[in-house]
């Protein structure tokens, strides 16, 4: 398929039958969120494949997380074959009654497989009826695997199911919330330090770092930074219930929006920011001139992971690189503006990345002058340059511009001050 050809990202065609649990399921997405949250109960229910590797991720995540850190009650509830004929109901509505009023929990996570799609059972009723009995925090999250593009899906799904029926708490004055984030390095990216050197108190990190006592309090709060896509649908919630206003810093490699960003909250914030601004942007276009003639003209694949596809694309599109593939991973651009905007300067190869021999194959069948993303030892082997835009830890603002810039720059063999960060 072809960028001018593209409807939908489930009709892009992948280039590997391979299929990676985790990558694109749902599943995992909503278990990533949910499995570090303290004091609540997260039930998975599918089939045994499904459910194996979702507690086997809750189990890694909590050997490897730090001494201290809170996590949930992980139960896996593998379906046998009856269940898929009979039903699952009577049984299910026990289990999360007996967990619901079990000391300590304050609210049950049901993350279902695609399997239960099989089912017909109306699970939401079950979750429902159990949360009126018992008075505490119910949520059922199918992650349709059928019917879905990415385990990004399932991390948005579970996140708003955390936010869902929040009540009004006292403004905390000065204080704000990043959303969407799931890395560390938050509370240093550009936007969330300049607040807190004029004392601004960051309140939490949705997913990253946040307590079931924070995302309670989010209500409170003055505003709200999007540093990742992730956290939009959070950050809209919170603005269309309580008002809260947002400001988006996940669009990080189009200029106009980083700088639209930036006025949006001098304008929250009464800080006079308008030369800063100005000078920011100034010099982040100089860079970019100034880029321009060691990659103009060459060719890339893409294949980054976080960052927005089409959005990437289009910045180093607008350099004067070539797209000759796009790889589409587990992100996808919130709006159509970038990918039409790229459209009409390029008409790349599109395709579904499975897996990395997937990306081998292709650099095998053409070699460009760039590859973009994370690539393992064998793209030695081939004649390209290789970038892979550093996303850990996080950052955002003028600042990951100039550093996509740099990196650019030192794979085009460029050195010194000008492209020093």
């Amino acid at each position: 398929m072809r960028l001018r050809e593209y409807t939908a990202a489930r009709a892009v065609p992948r280039y590997s039958c391979a299929i990676s649990p985790g990558k694109h399921c749902p599943l995992f997405g909503a278990g990533a969120v949910l499995r570090g949250i303290g004091g609540i109960t997260l039930l998975y229910l599918g089939t045994q494949d499904c459910v194996y590797y979702a507690q086997k991720a809750a189990l890694e995540h909590r050997l490897s997380a730090p001494s201290g850190a809170e996590s949930s009650r992980v139960l896996a509830l593998q379906l046998s074959d009856a269940d898929l004929i009979f039903g699952i109901r009577p049984q299910l509505e026990q289990l999360l009654e007996r967990e619901a009023r079990r000391a300590g929990t304050r609210g049950v996570f049901l993350v279902t497989s695609c399997s239960v799609e099989l089912l017909s059972e109306d699970l939401q009723s079950v979750v429902d009826a159990v949360g009126r009995r018992t008075g505490k925090t119910l949520a059922l999250i199918p992650t349709e695997h059928f019917r879905t593009f990415s385990y990004f899906e399932g991390m948005e799904a579970a996140l708003s199911a955390l936010v869902r029926g929040l009540k009004p708490r006292p403004p905390q004055a000065r204080a704000f919330a990043v959303l969407g984030v799931r890395h560390r390095g938050a509370e240093r990216a550009e936007p969330v330090r300049f607040l807190q050197e004029r004392g601004y108190t960051l309140q939490s990190i949705l997913p990253y770092e946040a307590s079931l006592d924070q995302i309670e309090a989010l209500p409170g709060v003055s505003f709200t930074l999007v540093l990742d896509g992730t956290g939009l649908g959070v950050a809209r919630s919170l603005q269309s219930e309580f008002g809260i206003p947002f400001v988006r810093f996940d669009q990080k490699l189009d200029l106009e929006r980083i700088t639209e960003a930036w006025r949006q909250l001098a304008r929250l914030t009464g800080e006079p920011l308008a030369s800063w601004i100005g000078a920011q942007r100034r010099e982040a276009a100089a860079r970019s001139e100034a880029l321009r003639p060691l990659v103009g003209g060459k060719t890339f694949f893409y294949s980054q992971v976080i960052l927005y596809p089409f959005e990437t694309c289009l910045f180093l599109s607008r350099l004067g690189m070539i797209p000759t593939c796009i790889f589409l991973g587990s992100v996808l651009d919130h709006t159509d503006e970038s990918r039409l905007a790229l459209a009409g300067q390029a008409d790349p190869l599109l395709l579904q990345n499975a897996s990395s021999d997937a990306v081998e194959a292709m650099l095998a069948e053409q070699t460009p002058d760039y590859f973009i993303g994370a690539a393992g030892q064998a793209i030695r082997r081939y004649p390209v340059r290789h970038v892979n835009f550093r996303t850990i830890p996080v950052e955002a603002g003028f600042s990951f511009y100039r550093s996509c810039l740099s990196q650019l720059g030192d794979a085009a063999g460029a050195a010194g001050e000008e492209y020093a960060r």
